[in-house]
């Protein structure tokens, strides 16, 4: 199936709020590809400024009521995995709660669930990602549904 994810979600701004709970980023924890529950250092993540840019007017707005439930992604079932830039990681399934698709809420709601359990994890530098916060988009690794989040700086 192309299109799996619609043009709409793919093209939708926001910007990541990554706050730290439990401790400071720099302190030992398990390894990236460690236990996904170990929740001594955890994250807080919320979308800040989460719009549609309109390419005919070249600005951004606010998304509708009628945008939010409209269909995201395609599919009943979506496994979001870390980009592989980090190395072999976790990886997490979401199930569309009406068991077809995802609406543009649900699929956000999975993205900030994803990035919550998965952005402490990742710290290839030896702390958390303060910086690539701006979303650019789901690439899918495989035809199977995996998907990862891209993020900009």
């Amino acid at each position: 199936m192309t299109n799996k994810v619609s043009l709409f979600f793919q093209d939708l701004s926001f910007v990541l709020d990554v706050n730290c709970a439990g401790g400071e980023w720099t302190e030992v924890r398990e390894p990236y590809f460690g236990d996904p529950t170990d929740d001594r250092v955890s994250a807080s993540i919320n979308f800040d400024l989460v719009e549609v840019f309109q390419r005919d007017k070249n600005e951004a707005r606010s998304l509708y009521a009628e945008e939010w439930a409209s269909v995201a992604y395609h599919l009943p079932e979506i496994t979001l995995t870390s980009h592989s830039f980090y190395g072999k990681g976790w990886r997490e399934t979401f199930y569309a709660p009406n068991k077809r698709n995802f609406s543009v809420r649900e699929l956000l709601e999975a993205v900030q669930k994803w990035e919550n359990g998965d952005r402490p994890r990742r710290d290839k530098f030896g702390e958390i990602d303060f910086s690539h916060v701006y979303y650019e988009g789901l690439r899918e690794e495989s035809e199977d549904g995996v998907w990862t989040v891209c993020w900009g700086s």
